[in-house]
């Protein structure tokens, strides 16, 4: 408690067990560690990871129904096993039966279970994301900042779950944050340019386009002069467009882009 106040209790307090698991742990990718695994087991029948290790060398081993069957006997112990390590187990059946639907389910209980771990609200926010549950998403980023105020990625990637959730402001809070805390790098520029072409605001967007091309015309290759004609376009003006445009094909010319005339004709 001394490193942090938030403790759990070890996993067992039977010493066997921890023997045994400890000697898989040693012994990992060696004969003996199955029978160690099981040991560990059967000394201490509610011991979660124990069960999760046994279960990962089986499926390595292309027995998934024996390690599904494995961790459906430690999820049958019920309370037995804390809230925390039932939701791993879950998590890792989850992943075994590429079931999206329980995977999701088991990383939200994972995250709640062991809230001060931002590794854990990271992959929950990623997996709302990619799922398109942006709410769950800015709450989830929101959770990483609060444990983790000064991670830039989790404040990008905040900036776009709230974009993408309609709420603008909330959106350009975070990207201008991200701006404060890499003034130097021309992605929070992009970023802004990004999440206000969401949010329909195509003049403050191509605004933001242009000055991260300004502030590095090799950015992405010189993709922000296009994507401030893409914006730019959608107001209406094909001819402004097009001047814009001309500045992301002489970008990839001087980078002698083979396929600029390709580029050109899209």
């Amino acid at each position: 408690r001394q490193i942090s106040p938030h403790t759990i209790p070890y996993g067992t307090r039977n010493p066997q067990a921890i023997e045994a698991h400890i000697n898989a742990l040693e012994d990992r990718g060696k004969a003996g560690v199955v029978e160690d695994l099981e040991k560990a087991v059967a000394a201490d029948p509610n011991f979660g990871p124990a069960y999760r290790q046994l279960a990962q060398i089986k499926a390595q081993r292309k027995d998934v129904d024996g390690a599904l069957a494995l961790l459906n006997q430690a999820l049958a112990r019920g309370n037995g096993i804390p809230e925390a390590e039932r939701a791993l187990v879950r998590l890792q059946a989850a992943d075994l039966q590429n079931d999206a639907a329980a995977r999701f389910e088991a990383l939200a209980a994972v995250a709640k279970a062991d809230p001060s771990d931002p590794q854990k609200w990271r992959e929950l926010a990623a997996a709302s994301y990619t799922t398109h549950r942006y709410p769950q998403a800015v709450e989830a980023y929101r959770q990483v900042l609060a444990i983790q105020p000064d991670d830039v990625d989790s404040w990008n990637q905040l900036g776009y779950a709230a974009a993408y959730a309609g709420d603008a402001a909330a959106a350009r809070s975070a990207a201008n944050r991200y701006r404060e805390l890499l003034p130097a790098s021309p992605n929070p520029l992009d970023s802004l340019g990004d999440v206000n072409l969401i949010g329909g605001r195509l003049a403050d967007a191509e605004e933001y386009y242009k000055r991260s091309a300004q502030k590095s015309p090799v950015f992405l290759g010189g993709l922000d002069f296009l994507k401030a004609a893409m914006a730019h376009l959608q107001t209406g003006d094909v001819s402004g467009s097009d001047a814009l445009a001309q500045q992301y094909f002489d970008a990839r010319a001087a980078a002698k882009d083979p396929l600029v005339d390709y580029r050109k004709a899209q």
